[in-house]
């Protein structure tokens, strides 16, 4: 049977692996992000350089194996931004899938044909990867599930690295069901092909720059020099300054601009994207703006906040917590339960403790709030649980959000830096002002940023423990119109990475459940769980998201 291509989400259409004829996915079909190694089959990364300078692989990825031997068949190859360094799904090579909710509108990326795919039915469930949202935006976008698992759950080998410190295998689907169901599968007990659960996976995480480079990672010593990397990169936006946008310009050659990573028109704006993001910590303007800044402005800086005011407060905006909602604040809660899960009987995989993120919802536009409230209506009373409003970001979002940018970046430039000075690949405009802004962390102090990572990840687990959940909008609005203007669509991006930072930084599991929008375009409405709570979350959300 000939694959379903009309709305472009596949590269490679014809590639077809049957699966094992048994197991608990016979008889579904599945595709993979063209990240992911397929024995004979030549991945792209999004990119024709990409492409030209790597061979077949050998084997399967060992996401891939797992799936297969489940009994799942393998169709097709499916789009990806460049290198996934991007979150909007627009391809500057390979073109821009159709999102099946509206075709003027993005599909969101960087797993932007495995969402497609999904989305216009084409097949049953889709591989992805996440390093800052590239499954959680695109499934949000375009009306699905996505899940990105705990940083180091699913195993990377075989999957072309973004910021391994970072990076997540994730997965798609039409139904909490079936997302529960890939989970099992690739969840489940380490195999023979290896496991991203591994001493070096775990070093990745905690030691940005430290990871094994499978495939085209940096050399020793630019490795070495990435491991310097964390704490002070220029943050007054996406460009590089001076010598570092000169070097830059030497590695990169952008599609349109013959040579500098980015040129006139195209770099005036890149310098204004990030200027347009309040410095504060939020791009909504105005009452949206104003609300946050009291949701926030008030919260103790050494603390994780969550006074009765400020409960009421976030109350109101959200219009979805009753006056008895606050009555246990986090700092009790999490007394009670010591930052861990309370002892459960076997098989309970339930949550007992869900909060709110004023400071993420603050974010949402304006026309879209009254349709996130019913989406967490409905989880709240699917769940027979009341949500306790929890500023955890006193420090502000942006102030997060910058951190892990700088991370990444530093990391993205420690792993593709060697290769793109040696192929000197052509790039979209985009993609190359972000690799010539990655170019210039080299060798920074990063360690700023690294410790403020590190009272994140501290500070979230704590929080949920086992048992414990943390609602907020994936995205702050409906999936941004195609060909709207850079400073749009860097407004868009910042706000959602805004929301997607918390589970990188921290390296937890997120869920992003569809709710329908204004216009009937699709919104995403997430859940993060606690370290390690990948199974109990999927359950959980298949229990009661009805």
């Amino acid at each position: 049977m000939v694959l379903d291509n009309r709305h472009g989400a596949f590269r490679v259409p014809e590639l077809e692996i049957p699966g094992s004829g048994h197991g608990g996915l016979h008889g579904l079909t599945f595709t993979v992000k063209d990240v992911f190694a397929v024995a004979g089959h030549r991945s792209s990364a999004g990119n024709p350089d990409w492409l030209r300078s790597h061979g077949p692989s050998d084997s399967h990825a060992a996401a891939v194996r797992r799936l297969l031997e489940a009994g799942a068949t393998l169709r097709g190859a499916a789009h990806t931004d460049e290198l996934m360094y991007s979150l909007g799904g627009e391809n500057y090579h390979y073109g821009t899938p159709v999102n099946p909710h509206g075709e003027n509108r993005i599909p969101g990326g960087s797993s932007s044909g495995s969402a497609v795919a999904v989305a216009s039915g084409s097949v049953d469930f889709a591989l992805g990867t996440d390093t800052g949202g590239s499954i959680r935006v695109p499934s949000a976008y375009c009306g699905v599930f996505g899940y990105r698992p705990t940083h180091g759950a699913v195993s990377l080998e075989g999957v072309i690295p973004l910021a391994p410190a970072f990076d997540t295998v994730g997965w798609i689907a039409g139904s909490t069901e079936l997302l529960l169901k890939t989970g099992r599968v690739l969840l489940g007990a380490v195999d023979s092909g290896g496991d991203a659960r591994c001493e070096d996976r775990k070093k990745a995480y905690d030691q940005l720059g430290s990871a094994d480079r499978s495939g085209d990672a940096c050399s020793g010593e630019n490795r070495k020099k990435s491991g310097d990397l964390l704490g002070s990169a220029d943050r007054s936006g996406d460009a590089c300054s001076g010598e570092d946008r000169k070097k830059a310009g030497v590695l990169l050659r952008s599609a349109n601009s013959g040579g500098d990573a980015q040129g006139g028109e195209s770099r005036e704006k890149e310098g204004d994207q990030l200027g347009s993001v309040d410095s504060g910590g939020d791009a909504q303007g105005g009452e949206s703006r104003e609300k946050a800044g009291v949701l926030i402005g008030s919260v103790d800086r050494d603390d994780i906040a969550c006074d009765g005011e400020n409960r009421k407060k976030a109350g109101d905006l959200l219009g979805s917590a009753d006056s008895g909602v606050g009555a246990q604040s986090m700092e009790n809660s999490m007394e009670q339960s010591g930052g861990e899960a309370v002892d459960e009987s076997a098989g309970d995989l339930r949550m007992s403790r869900m909060f709110i993120l004023p400071e993420g919802w603050a974010l949402v536009e304006q026309d879209c709030v009254d349709y996130l409230r019913r989406g967490l209506d409905k989880l709240q009373a699917g769940a027979s649980l009341q949500a306790a409003e929890a500023v955890v970001a006193p420090e502000g979002l942006k102030t997060w959000m910058d951190a892990f940018r700088e991370l990444q970046g530093a990391e993205i430039w420690a792993t593709h830096g060697e290769w793109i000075g040696r192929e000197q690949p052509v790039f979209g405009p985009d993609i190359a002002a972000r690799f010539a802004w990655a170019a210039g962390l080299a060798g920074a102090d990063h360690s700023p940023a690294a410790m403020l990572r590190s009272r994140i990840t501290k500070r979230l687990r704590a929080l949920l423990g086992k048992d414990g959940c943390l609602v907020l909008p994936t995205v702050p609005g409906p999936a941004p119109l195609r060909g709207a203007g850079p400073g749009q669509l860097e407004r868009s991006r910042s706000s959602a990475m805004m929301l997607s930072c918390l589970a990188g930084l921290a390296g937890l599991p997120q869920v992003t459940l569809p709710v329908p929008g204004p216009g009937g375009l699709p919104l995403g409405l997430s859940v993060i769980g606690g370290h390690g709570q990948d199974l109990r979350l999927l359950s959980w959300i298949q229990e009661v998201w009805k």
